[in-house]
This record gives structure tokens, sequence and C-alpha cells, in this order.
């Protein structure tokens, strides 16, 4: 049984195929036409996240997550903009031709790399001093403990 199990995880399973790629390519053009606006002035704004992309190699992926939001979080008020004022391709060229939107957009992105950067030292020295903290109440404790009830309760010393 054992044997069965493991060659049925060896085999790929094969989905969709040539009428599953057509469909998706006849879904995703008409949505690309309505969203064309939309996809212009995005996609050129999250080229940080991007590069975050491109540039994160670890598993989890922690850099690509956190300049990916935090730029998507800047863009987004250029996007409820070019909503709010007309859906076209001028109002979002307009808004890309503007310097507070590129400004906005890429301080999203660096503040996330910043952010990305500067918390690994500051959750080491959080549990550094948190470590330190621990063991002076437990060098306390040890010390109540030989004091109500002898060394031989305690422990040798270390």
């Amino acid at each position: 049984m054992a044997g069965g199990q493991k060659a049925a995880k060896g085999k790929a399973v094969k989905r969709g195929g040539a009428g599953g790629l057509l469909l998706s390519l006849f879904a995703l053009v008409p949505l690309g036409y309505l969203l064309w606006p939309t996809l212009l002035l995005a996609g050129p704004l999250m080229v940080p996240s991007l590069a975050a992309a491109v540039v994160d190699r670890s598993r989890q992926r922690y850099l690509t997550y956190a300049v990916g939001l935090l730029n998507l979080a800047c863009v987004l008020p250029s996007l409820l903009r070019l909503w709010v004022q007309g859906h076209d391709r001028a109002q979002a060229l307009a808004l890309l031709a503007g310097p507070d939107t590129w400004l906005l957009a890429f301080l999203g992105g660096g503040l996330a790399w910043l952010i990305h950067l500067a918390m690994p030292p500051l959750v080491a020295a959080y549990y550094a001093v948190r470590s330190r903290e621990r063991l002076a109440e437990l060098q306390k404790r040890r010390q109540t403990l030989e004091k109500n009830w002898g060394e031989e309760v305690a422990g040798p010393a270390q």
C-alpha cells in the first residue's frame, strides 16, 4: 500500500489543457480591456513590488509581502482618484505624469524595505533584553528556594 501511494504521488495530474488556456484567454482579454486604465496606472507604480519579488529568495517571502502590501497601500489613493475622476486612459496618463503619484508609490516601497531591514535587529534586541530579565528572575527565585529549603533543593549552581 505504501508503494502505491508513492507511485501515485510521483505522477503529475494533468489539468485543463488547451481548452482551459483558451477559456482563460477569452476571459482575461475582455477583463484587461475593461481594466486597462487601472492596469496602465498600477503597473508602473507597482515596480517596487516586482523588484522585491525578484530579489526575495527566502522561502517565506516576507520582503515580497511587505513591499507589495505597503506599495499597494500607497498606490491606492491614485487608483481611487482614477476611479472617481473618470476611469479612462487620459486620466491614467495624467496621474502618471504627476510627481506626487510616483513619490507616494516609491515612498511606500522604500518604507517597506526599511521596515524589513530594521525588524531583525529590533527583534533580536528585544529577545536579548527579555532573556536577561527572565534569567535574573529565575536566579532570584533560585535564591529564594535556597534560602527557604536549602542548597540541595535548588540543584547544582551553574
